[in-house]
């Protein structure tokens, strides 16, 4: 969704047709292999986001929404879902106007990541970030820092931080309903982290090149 926004704003609309063919094919085998409805199977990723972003155990950067709804799914999954996609359109039209590559692309991972719920795994998309921080050393060196200490943390201690954060507070005879707090505030600040470094990316930067 991310890059579909993309590609419209910038108004790349070649890309864009270009970047639906292989999701188009792989639509179409997937409904014969599987003998379901086609029609089914193109909402059901959306359906299923919906369903994991109304869980009280996923994070994204709108998630706290859930906890001040009342547990009408419709009303959550429409309060879910606009700030996200307000948000979206925002920053993916800041984007636009970046002229480095990896810059785009490494803003417009961050974005997913922060957009929607997602698994540990998904965090490979930090990836082209690494690249980028290293591309961008002799020109920003605040900006190097960040984005590898950023990224670094989010490909290898994320998960393990998140899970003996937990233990450890637990040997410690930390209360109940503070463990409880504590588990409910720490995926949420690294989200907040995540878009901090998304902020600080969107800065247009003169003296890179055009790659």
């Amino acid at each position: 969704m991310v890059y579909l926004f993309f590609f419209l704003l910038s108004k790349n609309f070649k890309k864009l047709i270009y970047s639906l063919i292989p999701c188009f094919i792989g639509w179409i085998i997937y409904s014969i292999v599987t003998s379901t409805n086609p029609i089914e199977n193109l909402f059901q990723p959306i359906k299923l986001t919906l369903i994991n972003s109304s869980t009280i155990d996923q994070y994204f950067l709108f998630s706290f929404v859930k906890f001040f709804l009342s547990d009408n799914s419709n009303i959550k999954y429409l309060f879910l879902l606009i700030p996200s996609l307000i948000l979206n359109i925002l920053i993916i039209n800041k984007i636009t106007k970046l002229n480095n590559g990896l810059q785009k692309l490494s803003c417009l991972s961050i974005l997913i990541l922060i957009s929607m719920p997602h698994y540990p795994h998904d965090y490979i998309l930090i990836v082209p970030l690494i690249i980028y921080s290293i591309y961008c050393f002799p020109i920003n060196k605040f900006l190097f820092r960040i984005n590898l200490f950023g990224a670094i943390y989010f490909l290898n201690f994320y998960r393990a931080t998140e899970i003996y954060l937990n233990k450890i507070l637990i040997y410690l005879n930390v209360e109940k309903n503070y463990l409880e707090i504590i588990n409910l505030i720490f995926p949420y600040l690294n989200i907040l982290f995540l878009f901090f470094i998304l902020i600080v990316n969107l800065q247009k930067q003169d003296q890179f090149q055009h790659i």
